[in-house]
């Protein structure tokens, strides 16, 4: 007997919701992710950039303080917090999609998934095996050169 019904590899935006969908619908659903819930979007890309995009926005507003009637002295930046309350803003939305997960009773698993076979996964450095009646692979994807098609 297998140990889930439904079980997929990587948490991106693609992975999690096709295993809280899985699970609400009825399926014995877990999740295997090797870094943070949420991907690279969430972590490392897009939410991160929105973040420090809305410091600047912030900042540009600042530099036009006198349009609307503000005058201020000595404006500084600190770009470490602007890091920092990025990183919050991630910090956030990650711990949410574990919420969304624990929510929808899908088993997060912590570690680097290796596909043995059709139906069986192994977690790599560990002893842990999983069976699972139907495997998603929600990886993403990475850049990567071909010899004559240098990036």
């Amino acid at each position: 007997m297998a140990d889930y019904d439904y079980v997929v590899v990587g948490a991106g935006p693609g992975g999690y919701v096709s295993a809280i969908r899985a699970a609400q619908l009825g399926l014995k659903t877990a999740v295997v992710e090797r870094d943070a819930l949420g991907g690279i979007c969430l972590n490392w890309g897009c939410i991160p950039s929105k973040a420090l995009l809305r410091n600047a926005e912030v900042l540009s507003l600042f530099h036009r303080a006198e349009e609307f009637g503000i005058t201020y002295k000595d404006l500084t930046v600190d770009f470490g917090a602007a890091i920092g309350r990025s990183r919050e803003v991630v910090g956030k939305l990650t711990r949410g999609v574990g919420g969304l997960l624990r929510k929808n009773k899908v088993d997060h698993v912590a570690g680097e998934a290796v596909l043995r076979s059709g139906t069986t996964l192994e977690i790599k450095g560990t002893e842990q095996s999983i069976e699972a009646g139907h495997i998603v692979l929600a990886t993403g994807a990475r850049a990567r050169s071909l010899p004559n098609l240098p990036i």
